[in-house]
């Protein structure tokens, strides 16, 4: 009786530590997207810069501003949402690890 308590407690043990390196995988995952989020959004301030001097010197139209505007929008939006995936990976991460019995 002792060693089969012994055994599913055990056993609940290695199932917790799984749960707990799984949400830090998480974090891990969640951070490399805001980094590649970052450059993304990086990338598209760039591009709205020079086709703001493309306009500015002629050679861009109206609607290449539109485009390249929206597109800097979209990429500072998808930034804010993985930044917010990455503080919600960590808190869930955090509340697993408290939850575990050590």
């Amino acid at each position: 009786m002792e060693a089969q308590a012994e055994a599913v407690l055990e056993s609940a043990r290695r199932d917790v530590e799984l749960e707990v390196a799984q949400a830090w995988r998480s974090v891990e995952v969640a951070e490399s997207l805001v980094k590649t989020a970052v450059e993304s959004r990086d990338l598209a301030k760039r591009t709205d810069r020079l086709t703001h001097r493309s306009f500015e010197v002629g050679r861009g139209s109206s609607l290449e501003l539109v485009q390249s505007g929206a597109a800097l929008r979209q990429a500072e939006l998808n930034l804010v949402l993985r930044e917010f995936e990455l503080v919600q990976a960590r808190l869930d991460a955090f509340l697993t690890e408290a939850r575990g019995d050590w």
